[in-house]
């Protein structure tokens, strides 16, 4: 950036490539993440208290999530027909998304119900649902099957907790964000 014929485009962004690589400031990838993530971050962290109802942004929801959300809320709860839908939202930190906005976003490890082993899913909607005392935000995913193999090769590792699953996908099933424990990674790969 010294150099006479740098492009001034490069120039002006010195302060941002200060940010990145500062040597004062630089020791660990964490600070290196944080500081490229807080120069671009325009996300704000989900919060139900300070969401704002607005009907012309409310969409009918679909037929598969009604029904997903009339199992998950219970016989006792009338679900309303329409939500406010998001692309994205943040929760402790992490920007989680819809498949459709963003694949990687999208893949998340959720708390399971039934037994104290992660579940793999796949966000597809999240909205804002008006309920009869508040808004709350809902997320409806998909799990990730097992793969059809006759051996896993990561059961020898149980300290990794990685697992083959296959590329489909099950029902909707519907959780609140603090169920998402993080995103995951995946490398698809066939026989």
């Amino acid at each position: 950036m010294s150099k006479s014929d740098c492009p001034e485009a490069i120039k002006n962004c010195h302060p941002i490539f200060l940010k990145l690589v500062n040597p004062q400031v630089r020791d660990t990838l964490t600070t290196d993440i944080n500081a490229l993530t807080s120069l671009f971050d325009d996300v704000e962290e989900l919060d139900d208290e300070s969401i704002v109802w607005n009907d012309l942004t409310t969409w009918v929801i679909f037929p598969e999530v009604y029904n997903a959300l009339s199992s998950f809320l219970g016989p006792d709860t009338v679900v309303p027909e329409v939500a406010q839908f998001l692309r994205y939202f943040k929760c402790n930190g992490l920007t989680y998304a819809t498949s459709y906005k963003h694949t990687g976003n999208s893949c998340v490890m959720l708390k399971s119900t039934k037994n104290t082993q992660p579940v793999a899913a796949r966000i597809e909607y999240v909205f804002h649902l008006r309920l009869a005392t508040a808004v709350q935000t809902f997320v409806a995913f998909r799990r990730y099957r097992r793969a059809s193999i006759s051996a896993d090769p990561f059961l020898c590792f149980p300290v990794l907790q990685a697992q083959v699953l296959s590329d489909e996908l099950g029902a909707i099933e519907i959780s609140e964000p603090a169920q998402i424990i993080s995103h995951f990674a995946y490398l698809p790969s066939s026989n």
